[in-house]
Order: C-alpha cells, then sequence, then structure tokens
C-alpha cells in the first residue's frame, strides 16, 4: 500500500451500505466522500452491482481496499497463554482456539492482539475469531464488484488507534471505555494507550432509541454496566477511569446525563468527525445520516499501518504474497533486461563510432597513399644515399689505419671489404717475417680482429725473392 493514491472503505455488515473514499497524499489522508445506502433485502449479486457503481462514481486511482469487520460479526475472548515467545504463542492459539467456539478450526478465522506479558510467563492476548462463512460471503460480494480487497481490519482497533485524534488527548494512563454507536448495535470497547484490551458487542443501536425510547435507554445503560462487570471479571487491567460515546450520538444526547446519574465513571459524548481530516462534503454526509455512525469505514482508513489485524483467510493473504513476489520478480527481470539493453545500447554506440571513426580515417588515408608513395621513395633514396657515404667513408677510415700500420717494404696490391663487415687484402712483401709482422700489428689493433694468412708463397721478381699474401679477418665495429 506504500504507492497507493486512494484509500476505499467498504462495510458490509449491517442494514446500511457504507463506503469512505479517501484521497492521500505524503503522510497525508483525507476522507474526501462518503456513501452510504439501506441494503436490506437486496440480494447479494445486486449488492455486487450497487458496490461496482459506486466505486465506479469515485473515479479511484491506484486504490487500496479496506473491509472493516465489526465485533457484533466477531467473538472476542480475552486469554493467557502461557509463553513469551511469539511463535510459540502464535502455535498454541492456532491449536486452541477452536476450543473458545462450537465452530471447527477449519469454519473460522482467527487473529489476535497481543496486551503483553503478563506474571513473567503468560502473555495476555486479545483473542478475536469469526465464522469464515462471513468473510468468505463479503469476499465474493466484492470479487464480483471487480474489487481486490488489501485487508479485513478489526473495526475496535482501528478506533482505539485514532481515539487520541479524535480526543486530542495524547496518551491515557489508565484505561477509557468507548462506546461507539451504530444503527443497529453498539460496539463497548476498553482502550488502553490507544490499544484494544477488551471489547463486548451490545445490540442496541440508535435506531432502538426512536421506537420505546425509555426502555431502550434503561437497556443500553444495564448493557454497559453487564459490560463494565464482565471486563473486571476478566482482571485484564485496572477499572476505567471515564465513558465516551461515539458514533450516531446526535438523537441520543439524554443518555449523557443519564450514564453520568447511574455509573461510577463520567460518560461524555464527542462528535468523532470535529478533529478528523474530513472534507466539508463528507461532514454533510454524517450530519444528514443521523441514525448512522462512519466512523468505522473512516477509522480503519485513518489507522491502517498502524493497526495489527487483518482477518483475510491465510489462503488470501498467501495468494497476495505469491502475486506480489511474481510483481517483484518481474520487476527486477524488467529491470535487469532494461540494465541489459542500456549496456548493449552503449556498447554497440561505441563500436558504431570507433567504426565511423576508422571509415573516415581511411577516406584520409586514401586520399594521403599518393603522397605517402612519393615519400615513402624519397626516404628509401635518403636512406641508400646515407648508407652508401657511411659506408664509403668508412671503407677509407679502414684504408688510412691500415696504411698507418702497414712495415716496409709491405704492399697492398687489392683491398676488399664486404657488407658484413669481413675484409680481404693481398699484397707482397720483401720477407715472410715482414707479413707475420703485419699480421700480429692487425691482430692488436682495435679496428681488426680474427685476422689470419689464408695463403702465403714466395716468388722471382726482378732477380729477388718476394713474399705474396692474402690476408682476411673481421672489421670490428666501432
Amino acid at each position: 500500500m506504500i504507492n497507493v493514491k486512494d484509500m476505499v472503505s467498504i462495510d458490509l455488515n449491517g442494514h446500511n451500505l457504507k463506503i469512505a473514499h479517501a484521497k492521500v497524499s505524503n503522510l497525508r489522508r483525507e476522507i474526501i466522500r462518503l456513501i452510504y445506502e439501506d441494503i436490506r433485502g437486496v440480494q447479494d449479486a445486486d449488492l455486487s452491482k450497487k458496490i461496482e457503481q459506486y466505486f465506479n462514481q469515485l473515479n479511484a486511482k491506484n486504490s487500496a481496499i479496506i473491509c472493516p469487520i465489526p465485533s457484533q460479526v466477531a467473538m472476542t475472548k480475552n486469554i493467557e497463554v502461557p509463553s513469551k515467545n511469539i511463535k510459540e504463542v502464535q502455535e498454541i492459539i492456532n491449536l486452541q482456539a477452536s476450543r473458545h467456539t462450537p465452530l471447527t478450526r477449519e469454519e473460522i478465522i482467527i487473529d489476535y492482539i497481543n496486551l503483553g506479558v503478563y506474571k513473567e510467563t503468560y502473555t495476555k492476548i486479545l483473542l478475536i475469531i469469526i465464522n469464515r462463512n462471513i468473510i468468505t460471503r463479503q469476499l465474493e460480494i466484492l470479487n464480483n464488484a471487480n474489487l481486490k480487497i488489501d485487508t479485513m481490519i478489526f473495526c475496535p482497533e482501528s478506533i482505539s488507534a485514532v481515539w487520541h485524534v479524535i480526543s486530542k488527548i495524547k496518551t491515557e494512563t489508565s484505561p477509557i471505555a468507548i462506546a461507539h454507536i451504530d444503527d443497529d448495535y453498539t460496539e463497548f470497547t476498553i482502550s488502553l494507550r490507544n490499544k484494544v484490551i477488551f471489547v463486548r458487542s451490545i445490540p442496541v443501536g440508535a435506531e432502538h432509541f426512536l421506537t420505546d425510547t425509555e426502555r431502550n435507554e434503561e437497556k443500553f445503560i444495564e448493557q454497559i454496566r453487564l459490560s463494565m462487570d464482565a471486563y473486571q471479571s476478566e482482571d485484564i487491567e485496572s477499572v476505567p477511569t471515564k465513558l465516551y460515546l461515539l458514533g450516531a450520538t446526535e438523537e441520543v444526547r439524554a443518555l449523557e446525563e443519564k450514564l453520568n446519574a447511574s455509573q461510577h465513571i463520567p460518560a461524555k459524548i464527542i462528535p468523532y468527525f470535529s478533529h478528523l481530516s474530513i472534507s466539508d462534503e463528507a461532514v454533510s454526509t454524517i450530519l444528514e445520516a443521523k441514525r448512522l455512525s462512519f466512523l468505522n469505514v473512516i477509522a480503519p482508513i485513518l489507522s491502517i499501518g498502524i493497526t495489527k489485524v487483518n482477518l483475510l483467510p491465510e489462503e488470501v493473504k498467501f495468494k497476495y504474497k505469491l502475486e506480489q513476489r511474481s510483481k517483484q520478480i518481474i520487476k527486477s527481470g524488467i529491470h535487469a533486461m532494461a540494465i541489459m539493453i542500456l549496456l548493449c545500447c552503449i556498447l554497440i554506440s561505441k563500436i558504431y563510432f570507433k567504426t565511423t571513426y576508422i571509415k573516415k580515417l581511411d577516406q584520409k588515408m586514401s586520399m594521403l597513399a599518393p603522397e605517402v608513395k612519393i615519400l615513402e621513395k624519397m626516404i628509401t633514396k635518403s636512406r641508400l644515399i646515407k648508407d652508401y657515404i657511411e659506408n664509403q667513408g668508412q671503407m677509407l677510415n679502414m684504408l688510412a689505419k691500415l696504411y698507418d700500420i702497414l712495415p716496409e717494404n709491405t704492399y697492398l696490391s687489392e683491398t676488399r671489404f664486404s657488407e658484413d663487415n669481413k675484409f680481404s687484402l693481398k699484397g707482397f712483401s720483401d720477407s715472410m717475417s715482414s707479413v707475420f709482422t703485419f699480421i700480429g700489428i692487425m691482430e692488436e689493433s682495435v679496428y681488426f680482429s680474427n685476422v689470419e694468412a689464408k695463403y702465403t708463397s714466395k716468388r722471382k721478381s726482378e732477380g729477388k725473392d718476394v713474399a705474396i699474401f692474402e690476408i682476411v679477418g673481421d672489421i670490428r665495429s666501432e
């Protein structure tokens, strides 16, 4: 109910159909319209059609539907459970609930209000029991009106929850008694700190005071006394200090004086609509229907989120939980799909932009290709020229170094240098010892390595012995 914009409360329990419509904005809930109609003799199928027509008139959007259950159709019992553990308390109540009614466990729906720990080992409980057929009938009527019930609230609990707003009393230090008068019954509730601790239904309502007024007033006062006696016999809490009359009190003003004269606690009538958030149109409806109380459809709306009792059958609650979980799973799936799609879009967009950028670069490259080829040829020529010049200079340097270390009477006839830094020297000398001296000098030089004589021989030249040689080796890199 977190995101609802409207709340609609529908009461099907009495002689009159009552509907309350509230607008929800932020933390404020305002009753903007009230509807009522006498439904005595109306068949359930026709009632469903009426409710559907009224609901369509309300134009309620994203609404939560509340169905109030009065004490008139339920049974309450104050009991003590021998455990403080909430789970154990629930199990004990489920097992023993049928002992307090002639119906079987399958024929009833139960819930409870936890009143606190008693004598350190017991938990006080206000047990609420209702015939399953009553709940089933109301669910069928509203389902046939195409309405889904979100919760079924126990009226006395909701009235106790909003009591501090009606009375403008923030906290009550002792129990108070509230007599909520409707058209055909009165709900007698004892409340402490806005929590209901005792409930009893009185079969006297506003309509009864119209006929044989005096006798019904005496009957009402006697029922109040019996209710107080029943409360005291239960030994729940201390005796109430005040009695407040709420609901359809416009035509029973004399009751206040008579109750004050006959009861031991002061009684006071309070117009419940004076301090609640209700529109002028809704207040007009309340004043018009003098013998009806709308508090049992207004209080559930204003107290939702505070009240604990929900009299929906367990199978319906379970169904709602499954539906809610399914919605959450679907929502999570949609969010996951949305994230996946977003990531895919981002990835595709990146690929698209990069592809477009590459295409632009390719176009520019194709335009520059002829110039690039020309530039490559120029760079290749420059590199060749540079290598040639560098090699030429190296050969001249090597020749200069060779002639520096060349012994006397030794001559070179052929000099060769290869690209892999190899060299070959051919020549002749007056003596063979000069040739080997030359080889030794070259070995010791920092410019040559692996120097050796490839071949040496002697021959006659102009009547003299001449040594002919070929020397090979490596040029050391600088």
